[in-house]
């Protein structure tokens, strides 16, 4: 059998190539069922012992398929503050140069960004953050959209920080893509606490809160002692904000552009397409293994893990009726921390699963 790889990248696109299988009956007397004979269970081990997954009877076709790309909603405070600090090293013309070479970075590959600024002008109606300055845009960003909005849109000092309408606008922009089955997050960048149409760090922390389990909030706080900012990144299921300090203004852009980095590693996406079977055949989910081999390394089969307990392993998006496969977020974090580690997909061969 011919597995299908994909290849896990921090900062690239993780992409699925390669092949489904239809296996034949010779490595199963059970015909794919358990040891009970229950149809369309996931089976614990089989004749098929771990590390040797790949047993004979089994034909190739090849199928192409991609990891789910991941939507960031950005949404840029451009208060009066964001001007402190002399050019060129204020925190606005830094936060600017630092979003630029995220942008335009190759590592951003299968990253799409959405953009707005905040406050619009005196608004507190969240429709007014919810309406993109640049709608979902590929990264990296070849035509300049994303760049040439802020720096159109940059600082007023009359302006203040209204983060809870904002908040509600990007995560509302944000569940429209995930609605139509797009992996999303906002990404809040901030110099100041909450100020503003009634804002409150309280507030803007149940605001984020409103897009889980499915949409986190990243914070990004350019500036000194802006402990309310952490409130608001664990109400969006990120625990704490990254604070960029102003101490050394020459440092600022180096500094955002590494919390961008963190960020990119934590939100790529760990789900992949499951690729269609072969023409005449059915996709049997007892058939289904997924290895992971780090850099170096020897080949380590992941198991089935229904509802990823022990954070570690992988399960479909719907077993009675999967699309995806989706890795555990403890086994995501490996897979993602290997920039050279490979991950394959195998079909044919019986399901390795977490003991019940």
């Amino acid at each position: 059998m011919i597995p299908v790889h994909v290849r896990g990248m921090v900062g690239a696109t993780l992409a699925l190539v390669g092949s489904i299988a239809a296996c034949g009956s010779s490595d199963d007397s059970n015909g794919g069922k358990n040891g009970n004979g229950d149809a369309g269970s996931i089976v614990q081990g089989g004749p098929n012992t771990p590390g040797a997954l790949v047993g004979p009877g089994c034909a190739t076709s090849n199928a192409n398929g991609q990891a789910e790309p991941v939507h960031l909603v950005f949404m840029v405070d451009r208060s009066g503050s964001m001007k402190f600090n002399p050019a060129p090293n204020n925190k606005w013309d830094s936060v600017v140069a630092g979003l630029t070479g995220f942008f335009n970075d190759a590592q951003s590959a299968g990253l799409f960004a959405a953009e707005q600024v905040f406050p619009q002008g005196d608004s507190c109606n969240a429709s007014a953050y919810q309406n993109m300055i640049v709608p979902v845009t590929a990264l990296p960003d070849k035509t300049g959209a994303l760049i040439g909005a802020l720096n159109a849109n940059g600082p007023d000092p009359n302006f203040n920080t209204p983060t809870e309408p904002a908040l509600q606008g990007a995560i509302a922009f944000a569940k429209t893509l995930k609605a139509s089955g797009k992996k999303t997050a906002v990404v809040l960048v901030t110099d100041g606490e909450p100020q503003g149409c009634s804002s409150s760090a309280g507030g803007s922390a149940t605001e984020a809160g409103k897009g889980l389990p499915d949409i986190k909030t990243y914070v990004i706080g350019v500036g000194d002692s802006l402990t309310q900012l952490n409130q608001i990144a664990a109400g969006g299921g990120t625990t704490k904000a990254v604070l960029i300090s102003t101490a050394s203004p020459s440092q600022i852009t180096t500094d955002f552009v590494n919390a961008l980095g963190q960020i990119r590693s934590q939100a790529l996406s760990c789900d992949y397409g499951l690729p269609p079977p072969p023409n005449g055949e059915v996709l049997d989910v007892t058939r289904v293994n997924v290895q992971f081999t780090p850099q170096g390394g020897t080949v380590q089969t992941m198991e089935y893990s229904e509802n990823c307990a022990n954070g570690k392993g992988w399960h479909y998006d719907n077993a009675a009726s999967p699309t995806k496969v989706l890795i555990c977020p403890d086994s995501c974090n490996t897979l993602l921390a290997n920039a050279n580690g490979k991950i394959s997909i195998v079909f044919g061969c019986r399901t390795v699963a977490t003991p019940h």
